[in-house]
Parts: structure tokens; sequence; C-alpha cells
């Protein structure tokens, strides 16, 4: 019987080791999202989770308000649904270009 729970010991003690890192990655990423949540702040850039990119003009204790380009909306947004932006982005042209006709005709081979 002894050898038996000898046996499988070193694969609970793998699994066990297995559980505890799962553990403290999540507790880890949850830290930095709280702390990245509570440092938004008026003017930073976003990302929210529908992929929408604006920038936040209110901030409340649970939610931002966030004007999106090019048209200027406002929407008021969970703070757990938005991330600043790593990257920069483009700004937004308020006119369009023109396309021309021949760009939008389709092109034979």
């Amino acid at each position: 019987m002894k050898d038996n729970l000898l046996m499988y010991l070193p694969l609970i003690a793998v699994v066990l080791f297995m559980i505890i890192l799962t553990v403290l990655q999540q507790k880890k990423q949850k830290k930095r999202m709280e702390e990245m949540q509570e440092a938004l702040k008026v003017g930073v850039k976003v990302r929210t989770a529908g992929g929408f990119i604006g920038t936040i003009v209110a901030v409340t204790e649970a939610t931002v308000i966030v004007e999106l380009r090019p048209d200027n909306v406002r929407a008021e947004l969970l703070k757990r649904a938005v991330a600043p932006l790593d990257e920069p982005v483009p700004d937004f042209q308020d006119e369009e270009e023109p396309v021309s006709e021949e760009e939008d005709a389709p092109t034979e081979e």
C-alpha cells in the first residue's frame, strides 16, 4: 500500500505546483488590472473592449466617459472595459478623402 502511495507522490507534487503557479499568476494579473484602472485619468487615450479608440473626458468611481472620434460621441463605460493604449494611434481626419472612379472600379486582368 505504501509503495503505491509513494509512486503517486511526484505526480501529486507536480499537480499542486501547477495549481499554485496558476493562482499566483491570476492574483498578479488582477493586481495589475486594478492598478491600471485606478490610474485612468482625464486626457488618457484608451481602447475599449469593443475595439473603439477614444480619449477619457471624465472619471467616476466605477466608470469613465470616453469621447470617440471622429464624431465626438461620448460613451459612459465601466473602467474594466477600457485599457490605455500602448502604441500611438494616428489622429482621425474629419474629412473623408474622395475616392476616384478608377480606384473604385474593379480591375480586370
